[in-house]
């Protein structure tokens, strides 16, 4: 996933908890770039889920997007 984050130039922090039915959920939460700095906060949060047999990494990975900017970023 840092590889990932690096491409974009992005500051970020992940987040992860064991379930009591040990299920591992991992957060990741972009904070700013490296090149500009921290973001601005003037919107609410958008939380993005992906869907059944993927993985969050689909909402980061500079694959497969049509317009090459994947739409976490």
């Amino acid at each position: 996933m840092a590889e990932m984050f690096a491409t974009y130039n992005t500051i970020w922090e992940s987040h992860e908890v064991i379930t009591e039915d040990l299920y591992r959920l991992i957060n990741f939460r972009i904070t700013g770039f490296t090149d500009t700095g921290p973001v601005k906060i003037t919107k609410p949060p958008v939380l993005l889920i992906n869907g059944m047999l993927t993985n969050g990494e689909y909402w980061i990975s500079p694959d497969g997007h049509p317009y090459g900017t994947p739409l976490a970023i």
